[in-house]
């Protein structure tokens, strides 16, 4: 992957100025990868979520499932009438459904639209929808697209503030997890080195080596093949920890993109998975436009697995997008082929066979649930 963003990049930010001063003033003149995808994706003026830049959808940097149209958010509120007839959640007044890395507010929009169809009126008012959002620009873009719910969402600035009303219901998110900052670990002769960020305004920003810190050293594996790259999320047990002390009883949806690592074969180069995106297309040096363009890499389940167990999570065994979204579509799909199809339902349909098409988000797709 080529290292180097050229400094002299017209569409450089106040953005770079301020990465390039807090290179100069960390130990060794360089930062994390970590770090520098925090400053590029979430600070608070600039940042490419942060400060609303980013654009979803044909005319924007990337496709997700919720892009694809409603029948996503439709699956989903058959799930969780499903998860609230298994009662799974119990002795609380409310039903909270809890969206993390919300975006726009269209999944909001789209649960609460369908759920009223797949649950009585005794449960649907006890559903409480709570958005967690720290970020001005996103909070007033969801608000307008849900100001048609009322009182019924609500939005808080961080995990933190659940802790105040205890979470009895569902936590979801639909790639959340491949947007949180990682740490780039990479295997040499001598052993493992950590990829960070340095350069000036007159070099641009480029990868380094440095040593592995002690913290790290220890949850990298004894054997890989030289020139493998892993990627750990920066944070993810203190995530974890945060997001199940929130949640009393109920379940966790998480929708995501990644492997778990018996997919990799033993012996074999990792290869980095960290990309970045523009107008749909991978820019060839991922440092090159920060506040411009996404930055994404991977998710390790196997990572999320042992995160959510160390949270006291229970989790179930990985999914596809293809196999849960099927499974949970089969009483809809029965009623299409025993009484018809009009234009609404064969839209729907349309979209449900991008969401699980086996050759794109069917497999690409993977759904980690935990419950407690």
């Amino acid at each position: 992957m080529p290292t180097r963003a050229s400094a002299a990049d017209p569409d450089s930010t106040d953005l770079e100025g301020r990465i390039y001063q807090r290179i100069s003033g960390s130990p060794g003149e360089a930062i994390t990868l970590a770090e520098f995808m925090r400053m590029a994706l979430y600070d608070s003026d600039e940042g490419y979520y942060a400060s609303g830049r980013a654009r979803i959808g044909r005319e924007g940097d990337f496709f997700t499932s919720v892009s694809v149209g409603e029948c996503f958010g439709m699956l989903i509120a058959r799930w969780i009438a499903r998860v609230m007839g298994e009662g799974a959640v119990a002795g609380s007044s409310t039903f909270d459904l809890v969206e993390l890395g919300a975006f726009d507010g269209t999944l909001a929009d789209d649960i609460l639209r369908w759920l009223p169809e797949f649950v009585d009126a005794a449960w649907w008012e006890r559903v409480r929808y709570t958005i967690v959002e720290p970020f001005f620009p996103l909070r007033t873009r969801q608000a307008e697209k849900l100001h048609r719910h009322g009182e019924r969402v609500r939005w808080v600035d961080g995990l933190s503030a659940l802790h105040a009303t205890p979470v009895h219901g569902v936590v979801l998110s639909n790639e959340l997890l491949d947007a949180m900052p990682v740490r780039q670990f990479l295997r040499t002769e001598r052993g493992w080195s950590e990829r960070v960020v340095t350069g000036d305004g007159e070099t641009g920003l480029s990868f380094v080596e440095r040593d592995v810190d002690a913290a790290h050293v220890s949850c990298l594996p004894d054997q890989a093949a030289v020139g493998s790259v892993i990627e750990r999320i920066d944070g993810l047990q203190d995530f974890f920890r945060r997001t199940a002390s929130s949640l009393k009883s109920g379940r966790l949806l998480f929708f995501d993109y990644g492997f778990v690592e018996e997919e990799k074969p033993a012996g074999l180069i990792r290869k980095e998975s960290l990309r970045a995106y523009r107008r749909h297309e991978a820019l060839e040096e991922v440092l090159s436009l920060p506040g411009k363009a996404d930055l994404t890499a991977s998710v390790d389940f196997s990572d999320v697995a042992k995160a959510a167990v160390e949270a006291g999570l229970r989790y179930r065994p990985l999914n596809d997008q293809h196999r849960f979204l099927t499974e949970v579509a089969k009483p809809w799909l029965r009623g299409l082929e025993s009484g018809g199809m009009d234009d609404e339902s064969a839209k729907l349909l349309r979209q449900f066979q991008t969401l699980t098409h086996p050759g794109d988000m069917g497999r690409k797709f993977r759904v980690f649930e935990a419950e407690r």
